[in-house]
């Protein structure tokens, strides 16, 4: 299946690849559709960044960060939403979208919504983390080893 983006051109995709976002994303809930572009393949270390894109809507993409690579001691509290709405715990993976800026050290990434991806039942959502642990605007560039902004 081809589809059009804004980034990359025209690009073929697996339709077996789509990511169902039931409720679409905060602010896009017409979105729903999704494949993630440039992520490596199952058992390798995923890319610390790769991006979520509509297949509906060209221009609709976002970039998502690995925390892994930028915040290692990021652990966000999402079993109790993985096991209210059935993502599997072995086959989800959590993202945060990042707003990239000309200025790449201004990059930012929201720590305070992250995307789950459940890549088994094709599934994502993002959710919202209660208190105030997490930032909405962590400088994504600037972390340290211990996953403080620097």
């Amino acid at each position: 299946m081809t589809i059009s983006t804004s980034n990359f051109g025209e690009i073929e995709i697996n339709p077996a690849d789509i990511i169902n976002f039931e409720e679409g994303l905060p602010g896009f809930a017409k979105a729903t559709r999704f494949v993630v572009l440039f992520q490596e393949p199952e058992g390798e270390t995923p890319n610390p960044i790769s991006f979520l894109q509509s297949v509906d809507d060209a221009e609709l993409v976002f970039v998502l960060a690995n925390m892994d690579d930028f915040y290692p001691d990021y652990a966000p509290m999402v079993h109790p939403f993985v096991e209210k709405d059935g993502f599997d715990v072995n086959s989800t993976a959590i993202y945060n979208i990042a707003t990239v800026f000309e200025d790449m050290t201004q990059t930012t990434v929201n720590l305070k919504g992250p995307v789950l991806i459940d890549y088994d039942k094709k599934r994502g959502k993002q959710i919202v983390c209660q208190g105030d642990e997490f930032p909405i605007r962590a400088i994504l560039f600037g972390a340290t080893e211990e996953g403080e902004e620097a």
